[in-house]
């Protein structure tokens, strides 16, 4: 005789899909944030003063507006999660998205009154 298999039921979350939505969007926004400082860093400090890498250098630019765009994405985004879930995500990766959101965000603002 044949054992009938029984269908696993997925386990619910407890969190609403507009909560994980957020979160996610919340994450990608953090790495992004990071990937776009990181390579504005990488590509500034490759470029230096030298006039004949000038496109170098805006492309550092361009990296550095992308990275604080989506760093204030991010930290509207952390509020919206902290508001939006039933369970607060752990401390660790919110501290870690807060400093990598506000990164370019204060790098900008440096920038500005240098």
């Amino acid at each position: 005789m044949q054992k009938r298999r029984r269908k696993k039921r997925p386990l619910p979350t407890p969190e609403s899909r507009a909560a994980d939505f957020c979160t996610i969007g919340w994450l990608l926004s953090a790495l992004m944030a990071l990937f776009c400082g990181t390579l504005s860093l990488a590509a500034g400090w490759y470029a230096g003063d030298l006039r004949e890498r000038f496109g170098l250098r805006m492309f550092s630019d361009y990296l550095l507006l992308a990275a604080f765009v989506t760093g204030l994405f991010g930290l509207a985004l952390t509020a919206a999660v902290w508001k939006a879930r039933r369970v607060p995500p752990p401390p660790g990766v919110t501290i870690f998205a807060v400093v990598v959101c506000a990164a370019p965000v204060m790098a900008v603002l440096l920038r500005q009154f240098q």
